[in-house]
């Protein structure tokens, strides 16, 4: 079906090859080791908080939260590590299985890219149209969009890989494809999943933010009399814009190199794996910033009322000369909480 040529495991690692430099190897293997122990105890924290929420309504916010939590922890706790191990030689029993494991990676990847996104549009539809949000984005609604997004990139980085004959395989710290394919294909194939797939949702998500920060500052709204929903939107403001600014630095950088060098011959081997330690610090460092996020914050904590989150989106609407709609107070009732 497929071959797997010229893999040359007699190669030296990286940690052989940087005998002379053992202290840039280590300390660079201790810098991963601890930004996966840092990744994993933050979105732990992510999933803890999340899990303590009791009312219907902050269960409906908390669902992408702490989706993407796992999907984090997941590139935290597995990628990582991976990563460590292919910096030490590996017996090619190994490295023919790590193959698939860097399929499901892919997919993860991928699923954490568009869960941001879905985290920004959230953000963005509580402030447009909170009642329809609250009414149409229901728990539901967000398991079922979550689950499918898993289903469709599981699809198309694991299944439909394997039904085509690619084998990916690697050599001691990063991995090459043999096919018996030509390079075009193998390009065609780097460029969609993991180029343009995940590309679109890091287009969309940074619009969603950079919208939002400009409508807030634009309508007005941190400089409003009520001290508390000024103080609300400057925060969303400033976890926007640090979400946009993590994004693009973080994984900007991987994104660009899978769309022009897809079969890895320009880009160095150090180059490429940076790229990955960029990626994965994203997963390390968006847990702290969800801890800090406005409405996981409010959610967790009780302090943002229904009728709050209302008068806030209102706020907006009536400085952009919309109607406010009108929402009895019966539907606003939670499971254990009258907000």
């Amino acid at each position: 079906m497929y071959r797997t040529s010229s893999m040359n495991l007699s190669e030296p690692s990286l940690a052989n090859a940087s005998s002379t430099l053992s202290w840039y190897f280590y300390a660079e293997t201790g810098i991963l080791g601890l930004g996966s122990l840092v990744g994993i105890i933050g979105n732990a924290l992510v999933i803890k908080t999340a899990c303590r929420v009791e009312t219907k309504f902050a269960r409906q916010i908390m669902t992408l939260f702490f989706t993407l939590a796992i999907s984090d922890g997941i590139i935290s706790g597995v990628k990582i590590p991976l990563l460590i191990s292919l910096k030490f030689k590996t017996p090619r029993d190994v490295l023919l299985t790590l193959r698939y494991i860097f399929f499901g990676l892919n997919a993860i990847s991928q699923i954490t890219l568009w869960k941001h996104f879905f985290v920004g549009f959230q953000r963005f539809m509580i402030m447009y149209s909170f009642p329809y949000y609250r009414k149409y984005f229901t728990f539901s609604t967000t398991v079922a969009i979550v689950v499918s997004l898993w289903l469709v990139l599981w699809m198309l980085n694991i299944v439909l890989p394997v039904l085509a004959g690619l084998d990916v395989t690697f050599t001691n710290i990063y991995f090459r494809h043999y096919f018996d394919r030509s390079t075009l294909e193998i390009a065609l194939y780097e460029i969609i999943t993991l180029g343009i797939i995940s590309i679109l949702p890091v287009c969309c998500t940074v619009f969603c933010h950079i919208w939002i920060v400009f409508k807030i500052v634009k309508s007005g709204l941190t400089h409003l009399e009520n001290i508390e929903d000024s103080a609300t939107f400057i925060r969303i403001n400033i976890t926007s814009v640090l979400r946009t600014i993590l994004l693009l630095v973080c994984v900007s950088p991987f994104l660009i190199t899978k769309i022009i060098d897809p079969i890895h011959k320009s880009v160095s081997i150090t180059g490429f794996l940076w790229t990955e330690y960029f990626f994965c610090a994203h997963s390390v460092l968006s847990p702290f910033l969800t801890l800090c996020d406005s409405d996981f914050k409010d959610s967790s904590s009780f302090k943002k009322s229904t009728q709050n989150r209302l008068r806030s989106a209102g706020s907006l609407r009536r400085s952009r000369k919309f109607a406010a709609s009108i929402i009895t107070s019966g539907d606003m009732k939670t499971v254990k909480h009258t907000e």
